[in-house]
């Protein structure tokens, strides 16, 4: 997943010293410079989905995705150990930042929580 400066600053204020940003410059065709980005990784591998609470069929999507916030716990970016999804999960405050910075082109996915 490849990130602007910005973007990774809004992370990093959240969670300094945790996630892998690695530089990258785009360049057009003709070897211009195109844009600096980072490819980002997110480090925080958690078990977060609510077992009792989901009817999410783990092999087929099927119904609804429910996560645990005591398992999510302090974390604000993470990619969940047991289910496949193309993106990571971001926290309502992570994603409250990132519209508050003027972040634009990412995409939002709500999923209910439990305690």
């Amino acid at each position: 997943m490849f990130i602007s400066a910005k973007v990774k600053d809004v992370i990093e204020s959240f969670e300094p010293d945790v996630h892998q940003f690695f530089p990258i410059e785009f360049v057009w065709e003709d070897g211009s410079h195109a844009a600096d980005r980072f490819w980002f990784v997110p480090c925080n591998r958690l078990d977060t989905v609510d077992r009792a609470k989901t009817t999410f069929e783990f092999r087929n999507l099927k119904k609804e995705l429910v996560f645990n916030r005591s398992q999510i716990g302090s974390h604000h970016v993470w990619i969940d150990k047991f289910i496949v999804m193309p993106t990571p999960a971001i926290s309502e405050a992570l994603k409250a930042a990132l519209d508050a910075a003027g972040i634009t082109g990412a995409h939002y996915q709500h999923f209910p929580e439990t305690d």
